[in-house]
């Protein structure tokens, strides 16, 4: 009996010394009226699953891949296809090896209207939040203060219905090369707008055409093939953005 509840000691304690933290919470990238995908990053190998549905109880599964990013982390991606445009979906992720698995905030998006649509709609457009010693909590300040609280008060709380997309013209980060500046000083500010409203960056100079850009976003790839990912155009409703 005192060896099987040391068995079970060390298995508990194994399992909670190694389990897998979410340190890029999921962030929403090229969205179409029929599809969408969904990135994420974990500390260590995991599933890449998305649970999702039109509905809170969430009535459909997706796979997709990983791949590595820095040391042990992977950035994960699934791409939801057939979707209705114009439609609210609710989606979370899975964070696990099919164990015990973990799950992700629930999060929902709306889908972009056909292009013969006429409906009014809401960008926004920020660039250089790249991190100032002077000012650290400014991009905190500008996602939260700028744009959430400003967007709730003045129109509604549902952040995927008030906001049709974010474009980012530029220096996300200081120093293109630092994995700890995407994920703490870019991501970890935007995470309760990212996870609503899908993202549409480019390069800026800080970013040093770094790999980290290419992993982490994956924008349309119209673009001249000397420049991939450098330029590009995207469609919202009737407006074509280049």
């Amino acid at each position: 009996m005192k060896r099987k509840n040391i068995v079970l000691l060390i298995f508990l304690l194994t399992n909670f010394l190694f389990s897998i933290e979410l340190i890029v919470k999921p962030y929403l990238q090229n969205a179409t009226p029929t599809s969408i995908k969904i990135f994420w990053e974990t500390d260590s190998d995991s599933q890449s699953v998305v649970e999702w549905g039109m509905y809170v109880f969430l009535s459909e599964t997706t796979a997709g891949s990983s791949f590595n990013n820095y040391g042990n982390s992977k950035i994960h991606t699934v791409e939801l296809t057939d979707l209705e445009p114009d439609t609210r979906y609710y989606y979370r992720v899975i964070i696990g090896m099919g164990n015990q698995d973990e799950f992700s905030d629930l999060y929902s998006f709306i889908t972009p209207p056909e292009a013969a649509s006429e409906n009014s709609f809401r960008i926004v457009a920020m660039s250089d939040m790249q991190k100032d010693s002077s000012n650290p909590d400014k991009f905190y300040e500008i996602i939260h203060d700028g744009v959430i609280d400003y967007l709730s008060y003045e129109h509604g709380d549902s952040l995927d219905k008030e906001l049709a997309m974010v474009l980012v013209t530029g220096d996300l980060v200081d120093n293109g090369n630092s994995h700890s500046q995407w994920v703490d000083d870019f991501f970890a500010p935007s995470a309760d707008l990212f996870s609503y409203v899908p993202l549409y960056p480019v390069f800026g100079n800080h970013e040093q055409d770094t790999d980290f850009f290419t992993n982490y976003f994956d924008v349309p790839e119209n673009g001249t093939l000397q420049y991939k990912e450098h330029w590009y155009y995207t469609d919202y409703s009737n407006l074509r953005l280049i």
